[in-house]
């Protein structure tokens, strides 16, 4: 199961890139990004109980998702060289919310399946 989720995970995390290819460059960033945080933070006494090596591992493994909203953004904001206008930044500024939304129907789904 754990194999089949970050396969998905992964696949969601292509379709976003196959979007925009610096979108792609920048999930790779953010993933290497998030794990060294996390791992950072695990050696914080705060955290050492809650942040384990599996937790720094999925924070690896899940940090792409953070775009996968981008997919719901028309072409031409999300392709737009330069700066965005004042209305098409309010659009792009949707993308965590429809990501939000398609990673609740991938939870419900699952869910349905387990």
């Amino acid at each position: 199961m754990e194999n089949l989720v970050a396969s998905a995970v992964q696949g969601l995390a292509k379709l976003a890139e196959s979007r925009d290819t610096e979108t792609g460059d920048h999930l790779v960033r953010m993933a290497l990004y998030s794990a060294l945080v996390a791992e950072e933070l695990r050696h914080d006494p705060q955290y050492t109980a809650k942040i384990t090596p599996a937790y720094v591992r999925d924070v690896y493994h899940f940090a792409p998702m953070h775009d996968i909203g981008k997919v719901g953004i028309p072409d031409d904001i999300l392709l737009k060289p330069g700066r965005l206008d004042v209305d098409e930044r309010k659009q792009m500024e949707l993308h965590p919310s429809i990501g939000g939304e398609v990673l609740r129907r991938c939870e419900a789904q699952m869910a349905a399946l387990g």
